[in-house]
């Protein structure tokens, strides 16, 4: 926003427009999962090997799984193998309440 020239109003505007698409594969710089050990199965780890195969960038994803009962932890990050943030991945962690997902984005 910029003021007008001896004037009260205000001029505002717009420098670019980015699709919501756009944003959300260019921004997400890390997904962040935690989890119990329990949660992870054979289709949760064939979703995650076949999505960033078919979707590399450069976002990581960190998987953390926590056991509380003995009190353990452990963390996995993807570190040559990125992917790119897409609606597949979207739709398959919302379906999951077991997970606690987190995106850090820049």
């Amino acid at each position: 926003m910029k003021q007008r020239y001896n004037r009260d109003d205000f001029d505002f505007k717009a420098t670019s427009v980015t699709l919501a698409e756009t944003m959300k594969r260019n921004m997400t710089r890390q997904v962040t999962i935690e989890s119990h050990p329990q949660s992870v199965n054979k289709e949760l780890v064939a979703f995650f090997e076949k999505n960033i195969k078919n979707y590399p960038g450069k976002a990581t994803l960190k998987i953390t799984l926590t056991d509380s009962r003995n009190k353990l932890k452990i963390s996995l990050v993807s570190m040559n193998n990125g992917f790119e943030m897409n609606e597949e991945m979207i739709q398959f962690l919302e379906k999951r309440p077991e997970l606690d997902v987190q995106v850090t984005t820049s």
